[in-house]
């Protein structure tokens, strides 16, 4: 007897269960009222002009040091050799970055700075705080002129 209540007990239970999944269901059939999203607005910046590496050192030969903020670990120091205005030679002469991640921005924006006589150039991903640290010590050595 005690099997035979239980057994009308969980089918009484099941079938409440599935009349409540069924009602749920037909809920969904509820007109939707939109949402209104508040108009976004879109506030775009222009950055700020930099003098090119060429009108800044025109003419300049020589080797200036420069330190740039920014990177992860701390600052960055650099020296940009020239030749009649042109970089010619850039390096990373003192930081306090882990070394890891130094050896995997300065092979790329190095020689990408040097080839563009220029800035103006990408950083590196995974290193972007390197990347602009080492960018803002070049703007730096060329206030040095």
């Amino acid at each position: 007897m005690k099997k035979f209540v239980s057994r009308i007990a969980t089918l009484t239970m099941a079938l409440s269960l599935g009349i409540t999944l069924t009602a749920c269901i037909q809920g969904d059939e509820m007109p939707q009222v939109p949402v209104q999203q508040p108009p976004v607005e879109v506030i775009t910046e222009e950055p700020a002009e930099e003098a090119p590496v060429e009108d800044v050192a025109a003419g300049f030969t020589g080797t200036l040091t420069g330190v740039g903020s920014g990177g992860f670990g701390g600052d960055i120091t650099v020296e940009v050799t020239f030749a009649d205005g042109v970089i010619v030679a850039l390096e990373v002469v003192d930081h306090s970055e882990t070394q890891m991640f130094l050896d995997m921005a300065t092979p790329i924006i190095l020689p990408a700075i040097i080839e563009a006589n220029s800035v103006e150039v990408d950083t590196v991903t995974s290193v972007t705080m390197s990347s602009r640290a080492i960018i803002n010590a070049v703007l730096d050595a060329i206030a040095q002129k």
